[in-house]
């Protein structure tokens, strides 16, 4: 869910807004096997994580207009029937001509 490749592979994590209308994903899809140690990352409480990805890469943006970009994932439960909690960013918001 943190996107360390620099590739978004799936719609479901961004909400992509111009002028208030959604934009298009067009970015890659692809089916996640079952998860193995290499692919988790270990981040020690309040380190900072950060990736580098191109929204125009994933998305159809037309514009000039404002676009608004909301982030959000479903962390899953420890459990294997826990539902999980979902993590929402916050709204980030640039005028672009």
């Amino acid at each position: 869910m943190t996107f360390p490749g620099g590739r978004i592979d799936s719609k479901n994590y961004f909400s992509v807004n111009v002028d208030g209308r959604p934009c298009r994903y067009i970015g890659i899809t692809k089916k996640r096997g079952n998860p193995t140690a290499a692919d988790y990352i270990a981040v020690k409480p309040g380190e900072p994580l950060t990736s580098v990805v191109s929204l125009s890469e994933a998305y159809a943006i037309n514009g000039p207009g404002l676009l608004t970009v909301v982030y959000s994932a479903i962390n899953p439960g420890l459990a294997e029937d826990a539902p999980g909690d979902r993590l929402v960013s916050g709204t980030v918001s640039v005028r672009f001509d």
